[in-house]
């Protein structure tokens, strides 16, 4: 089904061993609504969020390419992209965000 919506969560060896096909396809988080990687036939991979605005309208940035963007630097962006769009508090979020940054320390320093 090359129009269906592929749902899964996003990991750096998820996005890692996606491989090119023969037509560009995108696979969706489920953590955050709206976030995703998007593989083109070149096999080169963008993460992106797509997200509606205040007034309705929809939008679709650009968060950076993988592997120079890891998986979570994508993610908090995606998350701040929709907080800001929708005008939602990023106090949990960012909160959130620090506490997982200070396990991926503990856990790579040792």
């Amino acid at each position: 089904m090359p129009n269906a919506k592929r749902k899964i969560k996003l990991t750096k060896t998820l996005v890692a061993e996606l491989e090119a096909q023969g037509e560009e396809y995108s696979v969706w988080d489920t953590t955050v609504e709206g976030f995703h990687v998007r593989v083109l036939p070149s096999g080169l991979k963008t993460f992106y969020v797509f997200y509606r605005s205040k007034r309705g309208k929809t939008r679709r940035r650009s968060l950076g390419r993988f592997p120079t963007v890891r998986v979570e630097e994508a993610r908090d962006s995606a998350r701040a992209d929709i907080a800001a769009a929708t005008g939602e508090s990023l106090v949990g979020i960012e909160m959130a965000a620090r506490r997982t940054r200070k396990k991926s320390d503990r856990i790579s320093t040792r």
